[in-house]
């Protein structure tokens, strides 16, 4: 099963957001897959919605904004139904 949403952050040491977020377009089974970047520039966000991510958040930010801005992406998404989907949250990682 595919996941509603990622969280890509594009701070992250060798990775490209623009090719990330291509070859999961490209891909049938992850092409409709939400996309939020989380990033601390604001032009690499902009290039990655460009190149198909849905929303982006700069950092830092409250819990509350990731979860909002979550929420606000997957109730604008198609692929999403909101008959099947819990509210969003968020588990520190273990």
């Amino acid at each position: 099963h595919a996941p509603d949403l990622v969280l890509l952050d594009i701070d992250t040491p060798h990775l490209c957001p623009v090719d990330w977020i291509q070859g999961l377009r490209s891909r049938m089974e992850s092409s409709l897959i939400c996309v939020v970047l989380l990033t601390t520039q604001g032009p690499e966000a902009i290039r990655g919605l460009d190149s198909g991510a849905d929303s982006y958040l700069l950092k830092p930010f409250p819990e509350a904004g990731l979860l909002a801005r979550i929420e606000e992406t997957l109730k604008h998404h198609p692929r999403v139904s909101s008959g099947r989907r819990r509210p969003a949250t968020v588990s520190p990682p273990a």
